[in-house]
């Protein structure tokens, strides 16, 4: 039986050509279970207190994990009060998303948005959530393809999805229709109708 003999630079250049092919792939599905646990691990940061609006609370929150979570998460939010609220206005941010270190996200309504004026004034028409009631908020699917496609275009990468590990969610304002109103957990002074 012959045994094959080579120089010893050719044999240091054989072992990194073989370690480089093995370890490739190694790497390859280390950083693939790395990002997999990223995603997995997302952090919900609540821009205000829920003592903030005491009236309206979150009750329920779904869809926060997975590949496809952000066409499968929903909040529910309930009215506490003992009026009706005719204005919600919640921000769904993606602070890792935004272009030039910006942020993105997305932005889920009930009602009409004209009650974001605190002059604005309830009519019999209009819809509200009643007392006890409570509302499911999801994200606009074409929404959110917008926004990978705008993600795209910046990065120039096709298929850019990042890995979002925090998401904020902001009850920026509710209005109850009678001149009492909510912007960004502050109580605004009551517009009285003239």
């Amino acid at each position: 039986m012959k045994t094959l003999s080579f120089p010893r630079l050719t044999r240091v250049a054989i072992a990194i050509i073989f370690s480089s092919h093995v370890a490739q792939p190694c790497a390859l599905a280390r950083a693939k279970q790395a990002n997999q646990e990223k995603e997995q691990k997302r952090h919900i940061i609540l821009a205000h207190s829920p003592k903030a609006i005491p009236e309206l609370r979150m009750i329920r929150m779904q869809g926060i994990e997975g590949e496809d979570w952000l066409n499968e998460f929903e909040l529910e939010y309930k009215n506490f009060s003992e009026k009706p609220i005719y204005y919600i206005c919640i921000y769904v941010i993606l602070p890792e998303t935004g272009p030039y270190g910006g942020t993105a996200g997305f932005r889920l309504e009930f009602g009409n948005p004209e009650f974001s004026h605190i002059s604005r004034y309830a009519t019999t028409e209009d819809v509200a959530l009643k007392p006890g009631e409570s509302h499911v908020f999801k994200i606009n699917k074409e929404h959110i393809k917008n926004h990978w496609d705008y993600l795209e275009h910046w990065t120039g990468q096709k298929g850019f999805s990042p890995v979002i590990t925090k998401v904020e969610v902001d009850l920026y304002r509710v209005s109850f229709g009678d001149g009492t109103t909510y912007v960004a957990g502050e109580l605004l002074p009551r517009k009285n109708r003239n």
